[in-house]
């Protein structure tokens, strides 16, 4: 799909289904599954919100240092990539396998930082957005990190979107 607008919108759909699914909870009270910005995130006590930001650093974090065991294990096991951007995976084996041949180039380099994120009401699943780049070749564009709450309590990411609109993917 060469859309980025209909790919977020099935995304979306799939996170919204995923979150019905799992949880018939009812959110606990006082907690906001509405997007806020980052600063206001960090100003406030630690929530799920500022648990899925961390692991979206500890993610980014561990591609910056190339380390393939780190990178893969920030990933649901049933992980799967999106996008223009993204070479398509399905799955711990196809991440691994994705990861190990991006970091053997020798000018991989790629950063993000989050702007957005928002949990649903079941509070299982959430996501993190914002803006990618990526040096040799200049590439940048939007992302979109799908979280699933693992039964640990841990944020792994369930699908991995980016588009590159770089040049006009």
């Amino acid at each position: 799909m060469k859309n980025p607008i209909l790919v977020f919108s099935l995304v979306l759909l799939l996170c919204t289904s995923i979150a019905c699914k799992q949880s018939s909870k009812k959110p606990e009270a006082g907690l906001n599954a509405e997007a806020k910005s980052i600063e206001d995130i960090t100003a406030q006590t630690p929530t799920s919100e500022a648990a899925v930001l961390e692991a979206d650093e500890a993610w980014a974090k561990a591609i910056a240092s190339k380390s393939v065991e780190q990178t893969v294990e920030l990933y649901d096991a049933d992980a799967l990539t999106a996008g223009s951007a993204m070479t398509p995976a399905n799955g711990l084996a196809d991440i691994r396998t994705m990861w190990t041949e991006a970091f053997a180039q020798p000018d991989f380099s790629l950063t993000w930082k989050a702007d957005k994120v928002v949990l649903t009401a079941s509070r299982t699943i959430a996501y993190s957005a914002g803006i990618w780049r990526m040096a040799g070749p200049d590439q940048t564009g939007p992302y979109l990190a799908v979280w699933r709450r693992q039964p640990d309590g841990r944020w792994k990411v369930l699908i991995d979107a980016a588009w590159d609109m770089s040049s006009g993917k």
